[in-house]
């Protein structure tokens, strides 16, 4: 079982000079699953501020001021572009011209 990390304040991080593949692949598991308890956490947070506002948008508390407001994002379906080019007459070339793929390491964990 992974244990929870300890790091001090100033941001320094631990000593790996020791580390196995093993134990390291322990504190990732470990460390995502800190983030997600803090992730479920934040939300049950914010929910419970959202219920609290009563028309204010700026909160200050002992340690820390929020500013909430309301966002908007603009998501690109990227199938859907190219079927629209598609039938414009793009050829595949010029559609792969229009977005770029990347390629990047993933490490996946899960519980033994």
């Amino acid at each position: 079982m992974a244990t929870k990390i300890k790091r001090p304040k100033t941001g320094r991080m631990p000593d790996l000079s020791n580390a196995t593949p093993g134990s390291l692949v322990d504190w990732i598991g470990g460390v995502r699953e800190e983030l997600k308890d803090l992730k479920k956490l934040e939300g049950f947070f914010k929910e419970g501020l959202l219920a609290r506002l009563d028309g204010k948008n700026t909160v200050t508390g002992d340690d820390f001021s929020a500013l909430v407001e309301d966002t908007v994002q603009d998501r690109f379906n990227k199938d859907l572009a190219i079927a629209k080019l598609t039938e414009l007459g793009a050829t595949e070339d010029e559609i792969a011209e229009c977005y770029k793929t990347i390629e990047f390491k993933t490490i996946r964990t899960s519980k033994n």
